[in-house]
Order: structure tokens, then sequence, then C-alpha cells
């Protein structure tokens, strides 16, 4: 009897799903990072206005329907780390900020300064607002020459943003971009006379 009754029980258990199974969805816009008017010439002395409006209903990119991030993680916040690269020949280097020169009017930029060189990556977190989480910088252009924004520390690739659920649930969202008009290796080309 004994044995019969353990062995329903297991049966049980084993048949119930966990309430915490994980969630994965995948979903990409090359929409949502971009440079205000995709203005791509400067002159020293300007503002370089980077941007993130990212709705949070999108689509799962396997089966085409419809998610709410918001819903799905009460991610208050996402994040974009990106670098600035001065072009110099067939060379580039990534370029050093101060946090008092970026201009935060929606949001907020961190810059890094445990890398190498010192001040060179940038975190932007765009917070939840109204159903879009929302970034706006602006990044002085202090010198000439020929630059392009992209992925900190490698300065080419897609990005990936990261939504942390704070609902105790066990949701990932795997949001990739890159930033608007940018080229194949999402490179954003800008020049400063």
């Amino acid at each position: 009897k004994i044995t019969t009754y353990l062995f329903f029980i297991s049966i049980f258990i084993t048949s119930c799903s966990d309430s915490n199974d994980f969630q994965y969805y995948d979903t990409e816009n090359q929409e949502v990072v971009f440079i205000d008017n995709n203005q791509s010439s400067y002159e020293v002395g300007d503002i370089l206005w980077f941007n993130m409006n990212i709705e949070s209903k999108q689509n799962e990119k396997s089966t085409d329907k419809e998610i709410n991030i918001f819903n799905l993680t009460e991610a208050t916040e996402t994040f974009f780390s990106f670098s600035v690269f001065q072009i110099n020949d067939e060379e580039f280097s990534p370029v050093a900020f101060n946090q008092d020169n970026i201009i935060e009017e929606i949001g907020k930029l961190n810059i890094g300064f445990n890398e190498e060189p010192q001040n060179t990556r940038l975190l932007g977190v765009a917070p939840y607002s109204d159903g879009n989480y929302v970034l706006r910088i602006g990044i002085p252009l202090e010198n000439t020459g020929n630059y392009f924004l992209a992925n900190d520390g490698v300065g080419s690739g897609k990005q990936g943003l990261t939504f942390n659920s704070n609902n105790g649930e066990n949701k990932q969202i795997n949001f990739t971009t890159k930033i608007s008009n940018s080229d194949s290796d999402g490179r954003f080309y800008f020049t400063v006379n």
C-alpha cells in the first residue's frame, strides 16, 4: 500500500508544472536607438543627441505575437552600452568623456572608469514611463575629425538590451538592436568640422 501511495504521489509531483518555469522571449527592432534626424555632419561645439525609444509592446521573433515587456518583467529601466570612436587613417580609438559635459535630458548616462583607456564606455539607462523605455542624452562635440558610434569596446555588432525582471518571475527578454542607419557592422558614422 505504501509503495502504491508513493508511486502515485511521485507521478503527481512530476506531472505538475513549476510556476517558476523559465520563459524566454526573443525580439529584434532596428529602429529604437537613433541619432536626431540621423545627422552625420556637425561643427565643433554642436551636440550629438543620442536617443532610445522602445515601446513596451514588441513582436516576439519566433511567433510574431505581440508581447508586453513591462507586463512580463516589470523592468523599470533598460540599458544600452556604447562608445564613440575617432577614426585616424585605417585605425580607430575610443574617445574619453567627462560626466560633467554630458547632457541628460531623459534617463541617465554612466561613464565607465575601470577600462583602458578610461572614461570611454558609455552606459545609457532608459527608464520606463507611459509604455516606453526612453533615453535622450546630448554629447558635446569638442574636436574635429571622423567618428563613429558603436558597441563599447569592440566597435561593431548588434546590441542586446537587458530588461531585469522585478516581479520575481523567471522571464527573460532577448532584445536585439543596433543604432538606426548604421552600417552592417553596427557603426553610425559622423563628421565634426
